[in-house]
């Protein structure tokens, strides 16, 4: 089986479809994702919205298949990312909803074919209500592609995605940053080129694995690392990476997060 292709990891939030488009795709990134690629901070009591726009790959290359390393990368036509379901958990409650704008030319905004761009409005009232706290959602999707050097076509595969969350503050800016739980931040800068911070919230002392990986889910870069109690950081460096986008995770035996970055150059 083709080791999952991580673009489609990139894209969080595709959204409930709603009777009336929020956001017009407008993607103005240099390679495909999202901009931004991760929802900015909710504010209780405070209205929210945010648009984000994509760009699905119209191709990428794979170097492993069926558990095997390839010794000449392959390539592979990306053609179509469904969403199947969404699931925003107690965000539900407190009004946040979706919307999701493709350009599938059935009108489909749950089909989102390979080059094409996307949008998605995320948004909740003024009354959201929602209390000061880290809110997962967990997004189901299919992608389909071909690859013609192994006569393959209509290759389906499935992800369930969840190493997206929308943090709630209770001030404007202020994010609530708690020394009781294991939290992976954003990393800084993003996209960046040359080195980033990323930040993680150890509740203990403990050793951690911080990897990154492409687009396929190949690991490009590993390391171990001692955390102490609370704030510590990583600085990577991706002058060693080609330009594009890459998911990166921090775990133990015990947790495991996931997020996007991107290398521009």
């Amino acid at each position: 089986m083709i080791k999952k292709l991580l673009f489609i990891a990139s894209v969080p939030f595709l959204g409930i479809t709603m009777v009336s488009a929020q956001c017009t795709p407008n993607y103005t990134g240099t390679v495909a994702g999202l901009d931004p690629d991760s929802l900015p901070h909710a504010t209780v009591n405070v209205a929210y919205s945010q648009v984000i726009q994509m760009l699905v790959p119209s191709d990428t290359a794979i170097t492993e298949f069926n558990g095997q390393q390839l010794s000449t990368p392959v390539n592979a036509t990306v053609n179509y990312v469904d969403l199947i379901n969404l699931d925003l958990g107690s965000l539900t409650t407190y009004s946040f909803s979706y919307a999701t704008v493709s350009q599938d030319p059935n009108g489909d905004n749950t089909h989102f074919p390979g080059g094409s761009e996307g949008c998605v409005f995320f948004n909740a009232p003024a009354s959201n209500g929602a209390p000061v706290g880290n809110y997962p959602v967990a997004i189901y999707v299919k992608y389909n592609a071909d690859i013609p050097d192994f006569g393959i076509k209509g290759y389906d595969t499935y992800d369930t995605i969840t190493s997206y969350s929308l943090i709630v503050d209770k001030a404007a800016g202020i994010s609530v940053v708690s020394s009781n739980s294991f939290q992976l931040l954003q990393n800084s800068p993003n996209p960046f080129n040359g080195t980033s911070k990323v930040d993680f919230i150890s509740p203990k002392s403990d050793t951690y694995t911080f990897t990154v990986y492409n687009m396929v889910g190949e690991v490009v870069y590993s390391q171990k690392t001692d955390a102490k109690r609370g704030l510590n950081s990583i600085v990577f460096d991706g002058s060693i990476l080609k330009s594009g986008m890459y998911t990166y995770s921090i775990g133990n035996a015990d947790v495991k997060t996931t997020k996007i970055m991107t290398v521009s150059k």
